[in-house]
């Protein structure tokens, strides 16, 4: 079985799914569409709603691509379909929207979960892990998902994990665990944050309400939503410490579920103990917090090479240093300096 990739054949995966969609955009401008609408609407609407995935599944059966991407374009034909189809001619997907998105969305889930405890088999293998919630959880949607599907499936999935569903302090670390969250005041500042917001969230949704009830409580429903986020990133902060690898050689990197990178050990160039404000000009160093100046650092990592930090959502940012914060900075700093050395 030929697994791999070419460049035309990815042109073929594309183009010719384009040439579909492309031909029915004509056909549906056409004084011929018009006359015979009512013969023609179900055969285009199930052309693009299950044509599409099926010629799609069969361009990509015997390639290295996950097949429960099927479903991602499943969806997307869905959306391309109530533009393309004249909303009057849309009666027949609306039925679709109804009742196959949600059943998409079980099945995506189911199969992320079976990924999920493969993923966390795997891990138990090997005596001196620990299976991390988020790290067997994006590895999952990794191998189920294209970029960036899996970073928003896992970010999702988290919120609710860590927010919701788990409630288990960590009790104790291990020796080559460093925490971040109990020196710097971060939590204060986030809790602080999330008060002050609630205050404010009845003020605007009476204001917006004035105007419109509709968007008033949209409004409410993403404000709430950002809270939950912040709330399970407090949890996951505790929950996600820093960790030094030994036997790998990896420095683990980790703010809570919003952003992650592994560092090989032997690619840090220097070990610069700084709480200095990263110049606005300063290209190659970011901040391991995505939160910006409500929080701070107190190490700047210096790098032989440029890493990649994933952050919320799968957000990709490159970088050569990288400013982090550690309770005890002098404990991290020491352990890094032997092994190094």
């Amino acid at each position: 079985m030929d697994t791999k990739l070419t460049l035309n054949y990815r042109l073929l995966i594309i183009s010719l799914p384009l040439a579909l969609i492309g031909f029915i955009v004509i056909l549906i401008n056409t004084k011929y569409y018009q006359i015979h609408t009512t013969s023609l609407a179900v055969p285009i609407t199930l052309d693009l709603v299950l044509t599409l995935p099926v010629l799609y599944f069969l361009l990509i059966r015997k390639k290295a691509i996950p097949k429960i991407t099927v479903a991602s374009v499943f969806v997307l034909s869905i959306i391309a379909a109530s533009y393309i189809i004249p909303i009057a001619d849309q009666s027949l997907l609306s039925q679709i929207k109804t009742y196959a998105i949600p059943a998409i969305e079980i099945v995506v889930l189911s199969y992320v979960f079976m990924k999920m405890r493969a993923v966390y088999r795997e891990f138990k293998f090997d005596a001196s892990a620990k299976p991390d919630f988020f790290d067997v959880l994006y590895d999952a949607t990794r191998k189920v998902l294209p970029t960036p599907l899996n970073g928003l499936m896992a970010t999702e999935i988290a919120v609710v994990y860590y927010a919701i569903v788990n409630w288990r302090k960590k009790e104790s670390y291990a020796y080559n665990e460093y925490t971040y969250h109990t020196k710097n005041g971060i939590f204060s500042v986030l809790y602080a944050f999330m008060g002050l917001a609630c205050v404010e969230l009845m003020a605007m949704h009476m204001l917006i309400a004035k105007y419109s009830l509709f968007w008033a409580w949209i409004a409410t429903a993403l404000t709430l939503y950002s809270l939950l986020q912040i709330f399970a990133l407090i949890k996951s902060m505790s929950r996600r410490p820093i960790i030094l690898d030994h036997k790998k050689g990896i420095l683990k990197l980790r703010y809570g579920f919003f952003s992650q990178v592994d560092i090989e050990l032997n690619q840090i160039r220097e070990i610069e103990l700084t709480r200095k404000s990263i110049a606005e000009d300063d290209k190659q160093t970011i901040p391991l917090s995505p939160l910006g100046l409500l929080d701070s650092h107190n190490i700047v990592l210096h790098l032989d090479k440029e890493y990649i930090l994933t952050g919320f959502y799968g957000i990709k940012k490159s970088f050569t240093n990288i400013a982090i914060y550690a309770d005890d900075r002098e404990k991290l700093n020491q352990d890094l300096s032997e092994y190094i050395g």
